[in-house]
């Protein structure tokens, strides 16, 4: 999953991938890390983004399309959607303060 962040990824076919059925995977998955699949795969993405703030010739278009969100839109809801607990840098946050809190 961590190499298709940029990619629609569906749960059937991460499943698939490893031959259990959607629920035994959703089950096995979050037993294992604690998180269902589809949080697990939104924090990676936010975290991966956060890391790509630090690249100046990257915008905030394109850094939502690198980690799979169709835009800056739905990057900005993606990342207001984060947990609580998901600690981002200080690029990460001065842009969610800026472009998404003042929505």
């Amino acid at each position: 999953m961590m190499s298709r962040l940029g990619e629609h990824i569906s749960l059937q076919e991460v499943a698939a991938s490893v031959q259990l059925s959607t629920g035994h995977f959703a089950t096995a998955f979050k037993q294992s890390l604690g998180v269902a699949p589809h949080a697990w795969l939104r924090r990676q993405r936010i975290e991966q983004a956060s890391r790509l703030f630090r690249d100046p010739n990257l915008d905030l278009t394109q850094i939502a399309i690198v980690v799979g969100y169709a835009n800056q839109s739905s990057f900005g809801v993606g990342f207001r959607e984060r947990p609580a607990s998901h600690q981002c840098n200080g690029e990460c946050a001065k842009w969610y303060e800026t472009t998404c809190a003042a929505a």
